[in-house]
Formats: C-alpha cells, sequence, structure tokens
C-alpha cells in the first residue's frame, strides 16, 4: 500500500487528526489564492 500511495506522488505522513485537519486548511488557502489570482472558473 505504500508504494502504491509514493508512486502517486503522495507522501506517507503520520500525524494526529487535527494535524491533519490544520494541513488540509493550510493547503486550501493557498490553492484558493492560485484560483482567485489565476481567475479560474468552472465550466
Amino acid at each position: 500500500m505504500r508504494k502504491r500511495i509514493e508512486d502517486t506522488g503522495s507522501l506517507i505522513v503520520a500525524n494526529s487528526p487535527e494535524q491533519f485537519a490544520a494541513q488540509i486548511k493550510a493547503e486550501y488557502e493557498v490553492y484558493k489564492q492560485v484560483v482567485k489570482k489565476q481567475n479560474l472558473k468552472l465550466d
């Protein structure tokens, strides 16, 4: 399973549910700014 996950370019990190939620929130904020800056729209 680990190899399959790593083959997709993902990293395996052991952390708590709270740490995972914080990571997802931080990534969301980064990509939200990218979408806004590039003026991307859904079709």
